[in-house]
């Protein structure tokens, strides 16, 4: 199902009240819906580094884009404050978000025209959901996997590992 440039704009619109070092607001954002735009930035990414060499057919490849860039091009807290933001927004309308750094940020940046005083920093892919994923507690190991279901479990730390003091 297509996500549409409105839906788009409102998540970049929450987006732009993170919170961001010095207030500077150096983010710049890239929207991306047009089915040739979408084609040309999925070709540029490479998914899921633990089920290698695994990539989502065109069948599931994402119906919309939001590409993070900067000046600077040095990707840091504030991307991650602005993304979580358009994650929980996109959940909210029930669009599934996946972060993404491993991209060929040269090509799509020649692919979609982008500014050359820009660099790009993460590349947000947005869609509906076409599998189910599951929280697993995490035995060792934090790779992701597919169980005998087919099922993406990711293992997490339990609350009692992740809280190192309580004072």
């Amino acid at each position: 199902m297509k996500i549409s440039e409105e839906v788009l704009l409102s998540l970049v619109d929450d987006a732009r009240f993170a919170s961001c070092g010095g207030n500077k607001q150096e983010i710049r954002y890239i929207t991306v819906a047009d089915e040739v735009n979408t084609a040309k930035v999925f070709s540029s990414l490479k998914w899921a580094q633990y089920f290698a060499p695994w990539q989502p057919s065109t069948d599931e490849s994402p119906s919309a884009y939001i590409i993070m860039a900067k000046k600077d091009g040095n990707p840091g807290i504030d991307e991650g404050l602005a993304a979580e933001i358009i994650t929980l927004s996109a959940a909210e309308k029930g669009i599934g978000c996946c972060l993404l750094m491993n991209a060929d940020r040269s090509k799509i940046a020649s692919d979609l025209d982008i500014d050359p005083e820009y660099k790009i920093t993460l590349v947000i892919a947005l869609g509906y959901p076409s599998e189910k994923v599951k929280i697993t507690p995490f035995a060792g190991d934090v790779k992701y996997y597919r169980d005998s279901d087919d099922i993406h479990c990711v293992p997490k730390r339990s609350l009692e590992d992740v809280v190192i003091a309580r004072r």
